[in-house]
């Protein structure tokens, strides 16, 4: 965090860019919510665009976790909607963040329906699915029947969800009397068949237990643009930049090899010292920490090249030793 700032909030921690109010990130649109009014303490992305904050539930050097949000519609036996719940996660253009392309998959949930994902540039992705009969519905997998999910494309700011039904649901309301869609981190959603057809309280589950993957990145433009201006441009000493291939532009910053901090706070990223632990080198007898990296050497009287995945450090023979060789072989 930056200094004098809170650098948890709860059990998150919050690593700069980010931070708890306007003075203690790096911009406002890096600026976290810290909601003390729960225990333990939750942290959000404030919404400019709706009205309900983001719950963030974990933060990498690449990319945000946040808590689900699940549209759904429900049915009497008529086949009439009786409940209707629709999400829009929305940030505005200027906001750091957009939906991961490799992470999430649009899943759809339900019988008989086709479930879409829309965008600001209009269709996101669609996955349609199908079902006889309830014993066809097999948990573990998404196969269509039941349950399908799509791939999203890059650099989506935006997302909203709605049905289509090729039919008017009757049919099936008897196993499935509600549809869901959402986005879901692709490994930490597993279906579990017709139970979750069934299941009044599968949008509260998935709410609480999988989250969305965002990206983030520095500004939108590449590394070699954000250079021309070294005043705004983020990376700090003894980094590297790297381009975002989110879809939405922009960059982040990581230390060099044998480096390490953060590389968004000034001074910049410190030297390791790979000889302080062993474990963080291979030398077998002197270990000399150079800028980023360490040197392996042999003390005297010793031959090898230092390492120990290498020929090490061997004593060499002693001349007394030699001698008594050299008599034996007279």
């Amino acid at each position: 965090a930056k200094p004098g700032c809170p650098s948890q909030c709860g059990n998150l921690t919050i690593p700069y860019p980010f931070g708890i109010g306007f003075s203690c990130s790096m911009a406002f649109e890096f600026t976290l919510i810290c909601d003390t009014s729960t225990s333990p303490p939750k942290t959000f992305i404030p919404r400019p665009i709706t009205d309900t904050n983001t719950e963030v539930l974990d933060i990498s050097a690449s990319q945000v976790r946040v808590a689900n949000r699940v549209t759904l519609s429900c049915f009497n036996p008529s086949g009439e909607a009786v409940r209707n719940k629709t999400e829009l996660i929305a940030f505005n253009a200027d906001s750091p963040y957009s939906f991961s392309s490799t992470a999430n998959k649009f899943t759809v949930i339900g019988c008989d329906v086709l479930g879409i994902i829309v965008g600001l540039q209009g269709l996101g992705a669609a996955c349609g699915t199908l079902c006889a009969k309830q014993q066809d519905v097999i948990g573990g997998y998404c196969s269509a029947i039941g349950c399908c999910q799509a791939l999203i494309p890059k650099g989506l700011t935006a997302v909203g969800f709605a049905f289509s039904y090729p039919s008017n649901h009757t049919s099936v309301i008897g196993f499935n009397p509600c549809v869901y869609a959402f986005l879901a981190e692709e490994d930490k959603f597993v279906f579990q068949g017709a139970s979750d057809l069934l299941d009044p309280s599968f949008a509260n589950r998935t709410t609480n237990n999988v989250p969305i993957v965002l990206d983030w990145s520095i500004g939108n433009g590449t590394c070699s643009q954000a250079k021309q201006n070294l005043t705004s441009y983020a990376c700090q000493h003894y980094t590297t930049c790297r381009d975002s291939d989110s879809g939405k532009g922009g960059y982040r910053c990581y230390c060099l090899p044998g480096y390490e901090g953060n590389p968004y706070l000034s001074p910049g990223c410190t030297d390791i010292d790979e000889c302080a632990d062993q474990n963080s080198n291979q030398c077998s007898k002197i270990c000399k920490n150079t800028p980023g990296s360490y040197i392996c050497s042999c003390p005297s009287k010793y031959s090898g090249d230092g390492f120990r995945n290498g020929t090490g450090s061997v004593p060499e023979p002693s001349l007394l030793a030699m001698k008594a060789s050299l008599a034996v072989l007279c």
